[in-house]
């Protein structure tokens, strides 16, 4: 089965809950909304055509600080047409005094700002309207790697995840996933309901914050050095320098 004929499975039986895919180099990504999340992974999981009964791994994204490059390059091309726009005034100015000869050159180049000026904003409008679906309602994605080990498939499925959402655990479509679970709520504060044991794994049961966030220091917290001072072994290094705050 092709990628594309997997998509028109999905969309033909979760319908507006399919929300979008991607192909990148043969990699198939699709999106599904968070409230039918556990049903797209039994289907793919049990359906006899695709048996995606691997999970490689589970993570998440938190895109709350994701750079927009849409918006961006939306603005930039704003900007490129707004200068000819001055450029073309400019010429028009010097038009009403110049000779033959000049006239002609300035026409012409007036001619040719116009039509980059009528482009640029064709593509700005064009951007814009891409920049309109990165815009995200929800902080997170959370992403599952799936693979068949009896077909030659793999696909990535993800959904976006409130701060406020609780997930629907895979633990009961795939052992493995349970340990991915217990590490996406310690590190991202993504809670899981029908987990067997959720608990933080990496980090201390009483630590405050969630480390893979954005907002979380990238060279740690005061409070984490002061936790660090009560609960480290006495003399063991607290702060080496290239890792903790001064």
């Amino acid at each position: 089965m092709k990628n594309d004929e997997i998509v028109g499975l999905l969309k033909g039986n979760f319908g507006e809950a399919f929300r979008g895919s991607e192909e990148l180099s043969g990699d198939l990504t699709v999106k599904v909304d968070l409230d039918r999340l556990h049903e797209v992974l039994q289907f793919l999981r049990s359906h006899p055509s695709l048996e995606f009964d691997y999970l490689p791994f589970m993570t998440a994204i938190d895109y709350s600080v994701y750079p927009k490059p849409k918006t961006k390059e939306m603005e930039t091309k704003l900007k490129e047409a707004k200068a000819k726009e001055e450029k073309i005034k400019e010429n028009e100015e010097k038009l009403k005094e110049a000779k033959e000869e000049e006239a002609e050159k300035l026409k012409e180049e007036i001619a040719r700002l116009k039509e980059e000026v009528v482009k640029a904003k064709e593509e700005s409008e064009k951007l814009k309207k891409e920049a309109e679906r990165e815009e995200r309602k929800k902080r997170f994605d959370i992403v599952y790697q799936l693979r068949s080990t009896k077909h030659p498939y793999d696909i990535r499925v993800k959904a976006e995840v409130g701060e406020e959402d609780i997930v629907e655990s895979a633990t009961d479509i795939w052992n493995s996933a349970g340990c991915d679970e217990c590490e996406i709520y310690d590190m991202f504060g993504i809670k899981f309901k029908n987990h067997p044991d959720l608990r933080r794994i990496l980090m201390p049961e009483d630590w405050v914050g969630h480390p893979y966030r954005k907002d979380y220091p990238l060279k740690g917290r005061k409070e984490d050095d002061e936790y660090l001072d009560t609960h480290l072994p006495e003399g063991q290094l607290k702060r080496p320098e290239h890792t903790r705050m001064p």
